[in-house]
């Protein structure tokens, strides 16, 4: 297994940025970071060897695509270097303009699978004011007139679409979330305004439908209730989704037996007697079945889920709240019977993620004696346990898995509000006698391995802590968000977006990873920058996607508005004890369109949610604007805001509220002093 280190490719990269602009640009973590664009968050894909590609949205809501331009999804420029005319290969941040007017929130790839050996991706983002958009390839899931199937998928760029394309479902015009597999089964979940969650695809083993078809509602809800979010595996060969409900419940759908994974206690097969399902449950036909609760303490807001692939021995799923804190369900632990000589004997046991509290066995977890191959003994959690915070951090912020995603290398990382980052699981593949790099990631040296500890990489490094984490992953230290791609062959990778937004890849170095020219086969084992995007001999064409600077780009078509506080609102009403997400809707008198930011919120207890920064309008006049924030449960107070041009405001959250109807509470608020406008 070649494990380079594409020193070469550092220094070359390190001389072109000297050479340019004549000064280093300040990195984060990792080598130096020669791009200037930052990210909000990136999607990416590494479906094969071919179609490697990524998608990102930077903190000035612009949208930038990468990779090997499979099917000319990206541009129409090509190569003859194999001696006939291919697609050239992108290999750093390509500018997708967006369509007028319109201002994204969230990106997604779909790397499809319909075509047998060839993966080229779709595209599909998410706007702020509720408009679907895709583009890319068709599989058929977009219900629109191109496609790029049959023997000219990889020769013809005609049918292919690069430039966003508005797509509606059922006559729903406005959406409030979507998700996508990354590769593995052609499917996708959209959410209506309306509150309809919305199918399209693979439905399990039940089939395939080509139409876009409604989800059913959980049994038991109100006549009021709307889904308003949606998370999907990654990868898999069946729908394993979640959703979420405006009474704060998670709910789960697909395959539900077996279901060693998704929190469901009642789902969980190793149970006896084995639990009752429907044919369309154990199908996964989930167009028929009702989503089930997936329980979570009481109060508790989750705002994020990881999810991920596994295999017939279980696998892990990941949850985050809104007052910062993780919890985990699925493959928790796992024992090795290996035998063999030392040292090789002690990686034996290891844990995937500590836990807050010690689980109870058959009420939190099941213990299995599996005897298949090297595997001896697995302990798979049946519903979401809360983690252990890790040393020094007061909340977590981000818990993503860096493995291959199978028993043998299953690991998880998380990121504290301090921005370091810790490690527990393992770190290689375990065979009878050899331990195998599983997943290329580096840890560094750090205190925790139980054998072994060198001065080198640690790639056959594990834990067997359960309550507490001790291995500090060094290399990672100032990440603010991680994110996986699909496996490829025996590689994986990494996602990193640093504290102040800069975009880094570990791992196997392809296409998708942007960082500019590659040599065969790399890995590295630390974090590696997506290259510059104005690197001209890498980036052909790239557009006008900003302008070149160091920091968060401010856009430049300010609004010019006037805050009406005496209109303010918050729904739902806040409880003071429970932490929760609300919306904060302001009144603004628009004058000049365009986007208002800076955003501020402060005090009691009240933070910005889902990486919120900016409103942007179309229009002039009286406007009402919906700005999510999370309540973390501290005493109410005194709350503070500021919306960008539009000025500030300060409420005391003490008084008796106005409550123009049962949960939106009406604010007495006062004018302050706004911000300059110079």
């Amino acid at each position: 297994m070649r494990r380079n280190y594409i020193i070469i490719k550092y220094l070359a990269v390190l001389l072109v940025s000297l050479l340019t602009s004549g000064t280093l640009v300040a990195q984060d973590l990792g080598a130096p970071a020669y791009s200037k664009l930052t990210w909000d968050h990136i999607s990416s894909v590494l479906q094969d060897a071919t179609s490697a590609s990524s998608i990102g949205l930077t903190t000035d809501k612009k949208i930038y695509v990468w990779g090997t331009n499979a099917s000319y999804t990206i541009h129409s420029r090509f190569t003859t270097a194999t001696g006939s005319a291919e697609p050239l290969w992108q290999m750093t941040p390509y500018y997708v303009p967006s369509p007028s007017g319109q201002t994204m929130k969230k990106v997604r790839i779909h790397g499809n699978s319909t075509t047998s050996g060839y993966s080229p991706p779709t595209f599909f983002a998410l706007s702020e004011s509720g408009n679907l958009y895709a583009w890319g390839h068709n599989s058929g899931l977009l219900q629109n007139a191109w496609t790029n199937n049959g023997t000219t998928y990889y020769t013809d760029s005609t049918r292919i679409k690069r430039v966003p394309v508005q797509i509606s479902i059922l006559g729903e015009s406005n959406f409030v979330d979507f998700d996508v597999p990354r590769k593995g089964i052609d499917y996708w979940i959209a959410i209506g305004a309306s509150g309809k969650a919305y199918h399209i695809g693979y439905l399990g083993v039940a089939g395939t439908t080509t139409a876009f078809n409604a989800l059913p509602n959980p049994v038991g809800v109100d006549a009021g209730f709307k889904y308003t979010n949606v998370w999907v595996s990654p990868i898999n060969t069946t729908p394993f989704i979640y959703l979420k409900g405006n009474n704060g419940k998670i709910y789960y759908t697909g395959v539900m037996l077996p279901a060693y994974n998704t929190g469901v206690p009642s789902l969980f097969s190793y149970n006896t007697p084995t639990p009752t399902v429907t044919p369309n449950e154990q199908n996964g036909n989930i167009i028929v079945i009702n989503p089930r609760e997936v329980p979570f303490p009481a109060g508790e807001d989750i705002i994020s889920m990881k999810l991920t692939k596994g295999n017939s021995y279980g696998y892990t799923n990941y949850a985050l709240s809104a007052s910062g804190k993780a919890y985990v369900t699925g493959l928790w632990r796992i024992w090795f019977n290996r035998g063999g000589r030392p040292p090789y004997e002690d990686y034996r046991t290891y844990v995937v993620a500590p836990l807050k509290t010690p689980p109870v066995l058959d009420t939190d977890y099941h213990a299995r004696f599996v005897n298949s191959g090297n595997i001896d003994s697995l302990y798979t959690l049946k519903v979401f346990k809360e983690v252990a915070l890790p040393p020094g951090a007061t909340k977590i912020i981000e818990i993503e898995t860096p493995s291959r995603e199978d028993a043998e290398t299953q690991a998880t990382l998380v990121v504290g509000d301090d921005n370091k980052v810790w490690w527990s699981g393992t770190n290689g593949a375990v065979s009878r006698n050899v331990i195998s790099s599983g997943n290329y990631l580096s840890l560094a040296y750090a205190s925790g391995f139980t054998v072994n500890d060198r001065c080198r990489d640690v790639y056959n490094a594990h834990t067997t802590n359960t309550l507490q984490w001790n291995v500090e992953a060094v290399n990672y230290k100032g990440a603010s968000k991680l994110f996986r791609s699909a496996d490829y062959a025996s590689g994986t990778q990494l996602g990193i977006v640093s504290k102040t937004g800069r975009g880094y890849f570990a791992g196997e170095m392809t296409a998708n990873t942007g960082t500019g020219k590659i040599f065969g086969y790399e890995y590295s084992y630390y974090p590696v920058p997506i290259a510059n995007e104005l690197l001209a001999n890498c980036n052909p064409s790239p557009g006008s996607g900003g302008p070149w600077s160091d920091g968060p780009v401010v856009p430049t078509n300010t609004a010019v508005g006037a805050l009406d506080c005496g209109k303010t609102q918050l729904t739902p009403a806040p409880i003071a004890g429970i932490a929760s997400q609300l919306d904060l809707v302001v009144t603004i008198n628009v004058s000049t369109a365009g986007t208002f930011t800076p955003i501020t919120v402060s005090g009691s207890g009240m933070t910005l949610a889902n990486d919120i920064n900016s409103v942007t309008t179309g229009t002039i006049g009286i406007q009402t604007f919906h700005i999510p924030i999370r309540y973390d449960g501290t005493a109410l107070g005194t709350l503070n805001f500021t919306i960008g041009s539009a000025g500030s405001c300060s409420a005391d959250l003490t008084k008796s509220p106005k409550k123009a109807i049962v949960d939106i509470w009406t604010l007495d608020c006062i004018p302050t002093q706004g911000p300059s406008l110079k």
